[in-house]
């Protein structure tokens, strides 16, 4: 995993796996930056080739806090693997999800 701040967003390069083993570390980087009012994210999962019950839990901590912050998260270059276990879940419809990274940061910007 790897964060780059662009502007005010900050764009996370999720890879490979997350899960149990790796969403804790990701929660505890994450809450305190939306402590601090960090309020613009981008998980960029092109190279995320699965996702568990425990990073969907993850990513809709995320949505509830940032939106108490008035924040926004994005989700960009879903791997197709992936985007079949959120559709399956049925969280497509409370994500926001773009296209590529590009696309998610023009969005941002509005």
């Amino acid at each position: 995993m790897e964060f780059k701040k662009i502007d005010d967003v900050v764009v996370i390069y999720l890879k490979d796996r997350l899960n149990a083993t790796n969403s804790p570390e990701l929660q505890n980087e994450i809450i305190p930056m939306i402590n601090k009012d960090v309020n613009k994210f981008i998980l960029n999962m092109q190279e995320l080739e699965y996702i568990s019950s425990s990073g969907l839990r993850l990513i809709v901590l995320m949505i509830k806090k940032l939106k108490s912050h008035a924040g926004n998260l994005i989700l960009t270059n879903l791997h197709p693997f992936v985007e079949n276990i959120i559709d399956m879940t049925g969280f497509t419809q409370m994500l926001k999800i773009a296209n590529s990274e590009e696309e998610a940061l023009d969005i941002l910007k509005e």
